[in-house]
């Protein structure tokens, strides 16, 4: 597996160690999010141990409350993780975009919430995992698709 067996849409999110990309396989024309970590910035930050726990985590699991991780490969510069792709979006992104919601819009679903001019489905799923050992545990990332 590597990057020549997807074609590389466009970028639709940006981390510390790198990008997210919108892609297709090529064999299967199925779209996926390929996310694109720095070996060179993983190394600066340290972080070896969590991106290897990342991608154990992701390889143990396959759950429809979560984004599945299809495949992981790396190249010289690079190690990408190929995870389902929701075209929601992520939820920090929505939250933060417009900071309060009226008790009504809270107690209803986020499947209210619009995005790029279409409704959501309403289901959550939940990505990038922290430790829950961890006093300050916390889900860094949800999606919605």
């Amino acid at each position: 597996m590597s990057r020549d067996d997807f074609r590389f849409h466009h970028v639709i999110g940006k981390g510390g160690f790198g990008k997210v990309w919108k892609v297709e396989k090529n064999d299967t024309k199925v779209i996926y999010a390929i996310k694109e970590m720095s070996k060179v910035r993983i190394l600066h930050k340290r972080s070896i141990h969590s991106v290897n726990n990342e991608r154990m985590f992701l390889g143990q699991f396959n759950h429809s409350f979560l984004v599945n991780m299809h495949y992981a490969f790396q190249d010289t510069e690079s190690l990408y993780l190929c995870l389902d792709f929701l075209s929601g979006g992520d939820l920090r992104y929505h939250m933060n975009k417009r900071r309060f919601y009226t008790e009504e819009e809270s107690s209803t679903s986020l499947a209210h919430l619009r995005v790029h001019n279409s409704l959501c489905t309403g289901r959550i799923r939940i990505f990038a995992y922290e430790r829950c050992t961890s006093p300050r545990y916390k889900t860094r990332e949800l999606s919605i698709g």
